[in-house]
């Protein structure tokens, strides 16, 4: 991602992000994971969670990470397909849109214009004539394409040459307030449920008591 447009969708979204969900603070230390930017709450003694803003190096691109650890170490080595996998060495890590898309066809929002082959995806996926078991097939055959999920990265690339950064710029607002909106509608609950969940395994652990607890 081009440097003023990162810098802008930073501050943007930090921002953003103490108005929506304040008990996350950004935490100045690095992320062991390049170009991710993390935001943390210490919830309980038992647990902390984590907001992890992830831009792409090569592309105006970036995605949103959720997170937790027993440990209260951000998880950088793992990440989970979703939220209903088991947890790693006590940690989770996953796309946020993960949450509301059981079959991911890009875990990224771009502030650039999209590919051809990603507006034909998008049409076909949002298309109520193209049938479950036909938009999983195109999904797994993007999977499967050079590049991952990601895609025609060598056309995403020219596309941010070719393209003035002040239309990106134009995109970072609404891309921030789309992005505050999922955390609202599915970050928070699912923090809240596994807050509670794992703050009531900790006392239960501290007073002798014997509750069954994911690994």
């Amino acid at each position: 991602m081009r440097y003023v447009l990162a810098k802008t969708l930073r501050t943007r979204f930090t921002r953003a992000l103490r108005r929506t969900m304040p008990e996350f603070r950004e935490r100045k230390a690095r992320s062991g994971v390049r170009g991710t930017f993390l935001y943390e709450w210490r919830a309980s003694p038992a647990i902390t969670c984590y907001v992890a803003l992830v831009m792409d190096e090569l592309t105006d691109r970036f995605t949103v990470e959720l997170a937790w650890s027993r440990s209260h170490h951000f998880p950088a080595q793992i990440r989970q397909d979703g939220p209903d996998e088991s947890p790693r060495g006590g940690a989770m890590r996953f796309h946020l849109r993960a949450l509301w898309q059981r079959r991911r066809a890009e875990p990224s929002w771009t502030l650039g214009e999209r590919t051809p082959a990603e507006q034909e995806l998008e049409r076909a996926l949002i298309d109520p004539g193209v049938s479950d078991d036909e938009k999983l097939v195109l999904l797994e055959t993007r999977a499967r394409a050079p590049g991952g999920a990601g895609g025609d990265v060598e056309r995403q690339v020219q596309l941010v040459v070719d393209q003035p950064v002040t239309d990106a710029l134009a995109r970072v607002a609404p891309a921030v307030a789309d992005v505050m909106a999922r955390l609202r509608r599915y970050a928070a609950p699912y923090f809240a449920e596994v807050v509670l969940r794992e703050t009531a395994h900790a006392v239960a652990s501290e007073s002798g008591s014997r509750v069954p607890r994911p690994v």
